[in-house]
């Protein structure tokens, strides 16, 4: 995956376009034994297997939020997932506000600045 890291995020960062899916797909991948993790009983155990993979989980968050689109198709497709997935719409997060999520939705262009470093 060709990942380059900006200014603008310097905690995260943008990957070419042809990376959304391979990002959306990374995710995925994760959830599904995070997901399945609920049905361990022993709680000590449920903490030991869903703790690392949470941890991953924001990664992914991180890198899918600071994707930026280079076309209307990825800019639905991305909204699509997101706004279905339990990281973006149900976990209580630092790095998730409304200026990150416009970004993560606003198509890229070429020598653009970022609209949060203007203000």
């Amino acid at each position: 995956m060709n990942i380059i890291t900006t200014n603008a995020f310097p905690d995260q960062a943008t990957t070419a376009a042809n990376d959304l899916e391979v990002l959306i797909a990374m995710h995925e991948a994760l959830m599904q034994p995070y997901e399945a993790a609920f049905e361990i009983d022993d709680q000590d155990e449920l903490a030991d297997v869903q703790e690392p993979l949470y941890a991953k989980l924001l990664e992914t968050r991180r890198a899918l939020l600071a994707h930026r689109p280079l076309t209307l198709d990825e800019v639905r497709r991305k909204a699509e997932f997101m706004a279905k997935d339990r990281a973006f719409i149900w976990w209580d997060a630092e790095d998730l506000d409304i200026p990150d999520i416009i970004a993560a939705l606003t198509p890229a262009a070429p020598d653009a600045e970022d609209f949060r470093d203007a203000a």
